[in-house]
């Protein structure tokens, strides 16, 4: 067996996992801070941008917590793969969101405005409450020409490439 934590710090589990868990809740208090302090509101695509650092935030934690014991090995490899595959699928939302912003492709129903096809002031007034918050396709914000939706692909892959790179060291050195 492998002692996991004898290897260095960026390596080892337990501090593996709590940057693993700061990163996560670093990268949603940004965007509960531009949508509460900086008043810009999240379309759909936002939104659903946050749900995988929300996982990772989960598992980091859980992961945290068990790899304090040195059985728990297998299952902290299985958590931190968990959590590549978290940042992964955060990247294919974050590159889905980039394409619409740039018209590259179509956004989802959810994306646009239903239209005035409902002909009572009921169903016109329910049609505006349920209308999301933000269009999927306009870009509130940008830093060096870069949307938030493009920020947030850079990091979600950087995030996934290094996650990746210690869960296959962790996976390699456990097969030894």
């Amino acid at each position: 067996m492998v002692d996991l934590e004898s290897h260095t710090l960026f390596v080892s589990a337990r501090p593996a996992f709590a940057t693993l868990v700061a990163a996560s809740v670093l990268s949603l208090s940004a965007a509960f801070y531009l949508q509460i302090f900086q008043n810009l509101p999240p379309c759909m695509l936002c939104q659903y941008q946050r749900l995988p650092y929300f996982a990772v935030t989960g598992l980091a934690f859980l992961g945290f917590l068990i790899s304090g014991h040195s059985t728990n090995h297998r299952i902290a490899c299985i958590l931190l793969v968990f959590c590549v595959f978290a940042f992964l699928t955060g990247s294919a939302m974050a590159l889905f969101h980039l394409g619409v912003e740039n018209r590259w492709w179509g956004g989802t129903s959810g994306c646009e405005g239903t239209g005035f096809q409902d002909t009572n002031l009921e169903d016109l007034k329910n049609a505006i409450m349920d209308a999301p918050i933000a269009n999927c396709g306009q870009v509130l914000w940008q830093y060096l020409g870069v949307s938030l939706a493009g920020w947030n692909l850079v990091w979600s892959l950087f995030l996934t490439s290094v996650t990746g790179l210690v869960a296959a060291n962790w996976i390699c050195n456990n097969r030894s």
